[in-house]
């Protein structure tokens, strides 16, 4: 991870992941920092046995303050943006996402971060399946500066 002058950064990176076999995601991304709003793009290659796939998201954030902030998540592409919680996930064929985020301090050690999201999925050949997510996290601090 980069930062760059005038609110712009850059990253990138490699996950591993190991189920029945060796499982590898590249990770490239370029953000902006515009008053209020964060911007960020992300590509990921997902290397399959049959050759790579790439995925694209963009996030939105707009922050109300340095902790509470909404975030739009728009995605295309095959591979998935987060670690895996079902391992499914990694044999679709394509997919087209939104999710919405709200993160929100309660008190100075304790934040709430609720969220939303769709998909519309392509798992294999020709066949299409809806994926509704939702999540509620609940953040405690150990130790504040």
């Amino acid at each position: 991870w980069q930062v760059l002058p005038e609110g712009w950064a850059l990253s990138g990176g490699l996950n591993y992941y190991y189920f029945d076999r060796n499982i590898f995601i590249a990770l490239g991304s370029v953000e902006k920092y515009i008053g209020k709003f964060w911007l960020s793009g992300k590509c990921y290659v997902y290397f399959k046995d049959d050759g790579p796939t790439t995925s694209f998201y963009l996030n939105i954030r707009r922050y109300f303050n340095d902790f509470n902030y909404l975030q739009l998540t728009l995605g295309t592409g095959t591979a998935p943006d987060e670690p895996f919680d079902i391992q499914s996930d990694i044999m679709r064929l394509s997919a087209q996402s939104i999710r919405l985020t709200y993160n929100f301090t309660v008190t100075g050690k304790f934040t709430v971060r609720l969220g939303a999201g769709y998909s519309r999925e392509e798992y294999e050949e020709s066949l299409m399946r809806d994926r509704f997510e939702g999540n509620i996290n609940l953040i405690y601090a150990l130790k504040m500066k």
